[in-house]
């Protein structure tokens, strides 16, 4: 026969180890949360002001003699083929051709020269 205690055959009552789990080490614990994410960096208020509005472009003058209203129409029609043009206004009594928009003045002056030869930078 086998040696074993009448005390292993029986519970007798309250056994902390069995209850709180303690032989097999102490409850595991929650993690704590992860920690927030940094926060976005920012602009100092100057730079943020300078970076969300961009200075617009300074309108482009020409002094263009025009002899009739056909050589104003050909001014407005000669520009329409440039990129980053957002308007042209010509003026018939003075011969003010205003141009603004993201373009060069050089190419302006050629395109223009090649409707009204006499035509200079004002």
């Amino acid at each position: 026969m086998s040696s074993v205690s009448s005390q292993s055959l029986w519970y007798d009552g309250y056994d902390p180890e069995w209850i709180l789990g303690t032989r097999w080490g102490s409850p595991a614990e929650p993690e704590p949360p992860p920690p927030p994410p940094p926060p976005p960096p920012t602009l100092p208020p100057d730079e943020e002001k300078v970076a969300a509005v961009p200075e617009p472009p300074k309108p482009i003058k020409l002094k263009s003699p025009s002899c009739c209203e056909g050589c104003e129409e050909k001014m407005k029609t000669v520009f329409i083929g440039l990129d980053g043009l957002e308007s042209v206004a010509v003026d018939f009594e003075s011969g003010l051709v205003t141009i603004t928009g993201n373009v060069q003045s050089e190419e302006c002056l050629n395109l223009a020269k090649r409707v009204v030869k006499r035509t200079v930078m004002w």
